[in-house]
C-alpha cells in the first residue's frame, strides 16, 4: 500500500526540521539538524535537500505530493 504525505520543512534561525505528513496532520517521521545559517544560502539550500533525503528515507514506502 502507499501511502500519500506531504514534506513540511521548518527553516528556523538555529533548527531546521523536516516531517513527512500525512492528510490528516498525522507526523509519519522527523528529523531535526542545526541551522548553519552562517555558512550561507548554499549551505542551507544543501542541508535542506540532505535533510529531505533523509526523512524520505526513513519512510520510503511514503509517495511524497507536495513540499511546503
Amino acid at each position: 500500500m502507499n501511502i500519500e504525505a506531504a514534506l513540511a520543512i521548518d527553516l528556523g534561525g538555529t533548527e531546521l526540521r523536516a516531517a513527512l505528513v500525512d492528510r490528516d496532520g498525522k507526523i509519519l517521521a522527523f528529523a531535526a539538524v542545526p541551522t548553519q545559517a552562517q555558512a550561507g544560502p548554499d549551505v542551507v539550500i544543501g542541508q535542506i535537500e540532505a535533510l529531505a533525503a533523509t526523512i524520505h528515507a526513513e519512510a520510503p514506502a511514503l509517495s511524497i505530493l507536495g513540499v511546503g
